[in-house]
């Protein structure tokens, strides 16, 4: 529901994407000096600089988080899915099944500079990990078994994944969605409640 500004990127590049997915399209950036910040409920003093996304800049899953949703479903007499329908743009191995919840920071090396990130709220799901990426097929599978046991009283709806806020710069500059597209190198270290661990990418 916000308004934002942005700068049409011109009517060569909406020709190219409106024959390329045969419907009328635009192609439009984020203007760079607009600050749209992550909802300070949430974040509290911390300054998450957001841009077209919803309301964070980042969302965290776990491939162990998304291994026990499709135990569930195969429980539930329904085909497995894949991590396309939660568009994380991290996941981490080497954590036990919603281990994401429990993290309190998560930091990485990139060619960049260091990346930290600093987990602040669950991710309330909207129906989107039921429709089929590839299909557009529209089915209720996924969002039922989240509702069984994936509620969240601080925010009424279901989740299943953590949205987490860029904490510093991700590139001279730029604060935010850019982080979202830097290539870890090595290890990632996140801090849980308690000392620091290291998981894999």
């Amino acid at each position: 529901d916000d308004a934002v500004a942005a700068y049409d990127m011109g009517d060569l590049t909406a020709r190219w994407f409106t024959d390329l997915l045969g419907q009328p399209l635009r192609l439009v950036r984020f203007d760079p000096d607009q600050k749209r910040l992550s909802n300070k409920r949430w974040t509290g003093t911390l300054d998450a600089e957001n841009a077209f996304s919803d309301g964070y800049p980042i969302l965290v899953a776990s491939s162990a988080s998304l291994a026990e949703v499709n135990r569930r479903l195969a429980l539930a007499g329904e085909s497995p899915v894949t991590m396309a329908r939660f568009r994380p743009n991290l996941v981490l191995d080497g954590l036990d099944a919603h281990g994401e919840d429990h993290l309190d920071e998560i930091a990485f090396d990139t060619d960049d500079g260091p990346i930290r990130l600093k987990r602040v709220k669950p991710c309330s799901r909207c129906t989107i990990p039921d429709v089929d990426p590839v299909t557009a097929e529209r089915g209720h599978a996924v969002g039922d078994v989240l509702a069984s046991y994936r509620a969240d009283a601080r925010l009424d709806h279901v989740q299943v994944q953590v949205q987490v806020p860029v904490r510093g710069r991700a590139a001279p500059g730029h604060v935010g969605d850019g982080a979202a597209v830097r290539r870890p190198r090595g290890q990632v270290l996140v801090v849980e409640r308690g000392p620091l661990a290291a998981v894999g990418v």
